[in-house]
């Protein structure tokens, strides 16, 4: 019973989401949603490894790396173009999945369901979505975030920031979960992303 009742909330959330967007699906989108899908999938086959602490661990150190590692190369190494264009298509990946990864890793530690993996999963990748688009329309006249302070040469800090920030606040919320067992409770997981975006760009 609580596992339906977490997964129709799930599902309402996302209808609310797309309607308030007015977005119609498209075959493309769906096909994109198989491939995202492919990630919770991989997981929950090898349930037993991805819910191991080490691995966990070991999740978010690597995202860790492969941001700073890679905003140290857009800043300082890479002056082409075209490979300044490859290195930055790899920052979804290093921002949002793995985060994702790293947090849907934490909650099947719980031992939650596999349709509630694949809710939250999803939930994350639409949480980060809008907590990009919550910044676009602000129209505010200046950053406030600290990274608009910060010199040229340490602007790399700005990707780890980021990680960080979708990597730790999702995973708090998936704290409370375990807890409470309600999926109400990462309803809010858009906007406070969107606030720590506000306040770190």
């Amino acid at each position: 019973m609580r596992e339906n009742l977490n997964v129709l909330i799930f599902f309402l959330a996302v209808l609310l989401v797309a309607v308030g967007l007015k977005f119609i699906p498209s075959l493309s989108f769906l096909g994109l949603i198989l491939l995202l899908a492919i990630v919770p999938a991989i997981m929950l086959r090898f349930q037993s490894f991805f819910s191991k602490k080490t691995t966990i661990l070991g999740i978010f150190i690597a995202g860790l790396i492969a941001n700073l590692l890679l905003g140290s190369a857009l800043l300082y190494l890479v002056k082409e173009i075209d490979l300044v264009s490859i290195l930055a298509s790899l920052l979804p990946i290093t921002l949002i999945v793995f985060p994702a990864i790293f947090a849907s890793s934490f909650l099947l530690s719980a031992g939650v369901s596999r349709r509630e993996i694949f809710a939250f999963y999803f939930w994350f990748l639409i949480s980060a979505g809008l907590a990009i688009l919550f910044l676009l329309p602000t129209g505010r006249a200046e950053s406030v975030g600290f990274a608009h302070n910060l010199p040229a040469e340490l602007r790399f800090i700005l990707l780890v920031t980021i990680y960080l920030e979708f990597s730790l606040i999702p995973s708090a919320f998936c704290f409370v979960f375990r807890k409470i067992k309600a999926f109400l409770v990462f309803l809010p997981m858009p906007i406070v992303l969107g606030y720590a975006l506000f306040f770190s760009i």
